[in-house]
């Protein structure tokens, strides 16, 4: 989960605190001070910018410089430490990105983006929710315009849903406003939520909303046609995930994209790692490199954002007589395995669990023994 921006880039409230008590004296330089912060905001935005960019490494050099400025001025950098903790988060690296929420609300405790950040990514990390849980309260305590009281009320719900706790997430849900929200990636959130509470009504209904406010983004058109397909309307699923696959294959890759050369010698040396006799029982079953799923495949029912599927028979289901059926393929999408990635390193991860998920499933594998093998 990428660290969503501030709504604003404006210094925190003790920090403006800071400013507003300074003494008589210091006030002769209150317009030099307010220039500072002037200038402070607008590199904050930049470093936000390059997060929104997908460029973690950018956000992070920018950050540094500002808690190294302030460490030099004696002064502290709350907003610098959050948005160093955004650029580990992106980066993959949420310990670190706790670590620096943390210090950001060990000098300002009542400053709201690092409270909801802290929490988003113990749920990415999901393993302390019951502390997720703590920081999306404290968070929604803190929202003060209408972007930040819906940004902590759909990261409780989610953490709630996550912790098994439907009820409470409906409940909290239902205070959602009756109408259109700002901005389509509160009505994806909502609609994801209520897509895991088998709430389908609602579900559609804000999925529909994302695509007004977003025409064209692609996890709003992915969202209607996880719904369709669920209620079984073929016709509309089809017509959201073409949509899909139209909208993913025109976006750009990113920075971390993999020729597909290396991503075929990764799934080679993914499929080393198995033991020689499994090797041999999955005899000539080749590892397809596709960009993405094709129209066909989509039309007959397969999630345009699959990372990879073993299309086959599975061993233990054939026939006594003949060898591995010829039909057989392990595919793996590219396009969607950089789309989840955040680094090279992810993409390099993502396809090592892939191929080993979906060659697991040609030894007739079942999905709870692959999660006890971490492959799920």
């Amino acid at each position: 989960m990428k660290p969503r921006p501030p709504k604003s880039t404006e210094v925190s409230e003790g920090a403006k605190d800071a400013q507003d008590s300074t003494g008589p004296l210091e006030r002769v330089h209150l317009d030099e001070l307010e220039a500072m912060n002037d200038a402070l905001a607008q590199r904050l935005a930049e470093g936000w910018a390059k997060i929104e960019a997908d460029d973690a490494a950018a956000a992070r050099k920018i950050a540094e410089a500002l808690v190294a400025e302030a460490d030099e001025a004696g002064e502290d950098a709350p907003e610098a430490l959050t948005l160093l903790g955004a650029a580990a988060a992106a980066e993959g690296d949420g310990e670190q990105a706790i670590a620096y929420y943390e210090s950001a609300l060990a000098i300002d405790p009542d400053y709201f983006e690092p409270q909801l950040l802290l929490a988003e990514t113990l749920l990415d990390a999901s393993d302390d929710l019951d502390t997720a849980l703590e920081h999306a309260d404290l968070a929604l305590d803190l929202a003060e315009d209408e972007d930040e009281v819906l940004d902590a009320m759909l990261l409780k719900a989610e953490v709630l849903v996550a912790m098994g706790e439907d009820a409470d997430a409906r409940e909290l849900l239902g205070d959602l406003p009756p109408i259109a929200l700002p901005e389509a990636e509160h009505h994806m959130r909502a609609g994801r939520l209520y897509a895991d509470l088998e709430d389908f009504a609602d579900a559609q209904r804000h999925f529909e909303l994302a695509v007004k406010l977003a025409p064209d983004s692609a996890e709003a058109h992915h969202g209607l046609g996880v719904v369709a397909d669920l209620t079984g309307r073929d016709a509309e699923r089809k017509a959201a995930w073409r949509k899909v696959r139209e909208l993913d294959l025109a976006a750009e890759a990113p920075r971390w994209h993999l020729s597909e050369a290396r991503v075929r010698e990764l799934a080679g040396e993914a499929l080393d790692e198995l033991p020689e006799a499994a090797r041999a029982r999955l005899g000539n079953v080749p590892v397809q490199v596709w960009d993405y799923p094709s129209l066909q495949q989509i039309d007959d029912g397969m999630d345009p954002r699959l990372l990879g599927v073993f299309d086959g028979v599975a061993l233990g289901d054939q026939s006594a007589v003949g060898g591995t059926p010829s039909l057989a393929h392990i595919f793996l999408f590219q396009r969607n395995i950089e789309r989840v990635a955040r680094t090279e390193d992810e993409v390099q991860d993502e396809v090592r669990i892939t191929v080993l998920h979906e060659t697991a499933h040609f030894f007739g594998l079942g999905e709870a023994e692959l999660e006890a093998f971490g492959l799920d």
